[in-house]
């Protein structure tokens, strides 16, 4: 869960959003911040929660009451629940590169 916002990134019905292109690439983008997933499917569930908003924005929807958003929550859960077992075989998250000491001008 999350404990606090770290930053604020504003939606409109024109807001740009898009996947990265890439073996096995989680990342995405919207409105020029860029994001990565623990796996493509969760990359899948937030872009269509994204785009579900933007939907929602440009037919002027009226806000959300808790019990709906309740149901979107739960739904989430549970599809989240579904793709439980890509989640937990994601791997290791330790660095791909090794740390090398590079010094500047020097080759080899």
């Amino acid at each position: 869960r999350c404990q606090r916002a770290v930053m604020v990134v504003g939606l409109t019905a024109t807001s740009s959003c898009c996947e990265m292109i890439g073996i096995n690439c989680s990342c995405f983008s919207v409105e020029g911040h860029y994001f990565t997933s623990r796996t493509i499917s969760e990359r899948k569930v937030w872009l269509r929660a994204i785009s579900n908003v933007k939907v929602k924005l440009h037919h002027e929807a009226p806000n959300p009451t808790a019990e709906e958003l309740g149901h979107y929550r739960n739904a989430i859960r549970e599809y989240l629940e579904t793709i439980n077992d890509t989640l937990e075989g994601a791997g290791v998250s330790d660095p791909l590169l090794a740390r090398t000491s590079h010094r500047p001008g020097h080759v080899g």
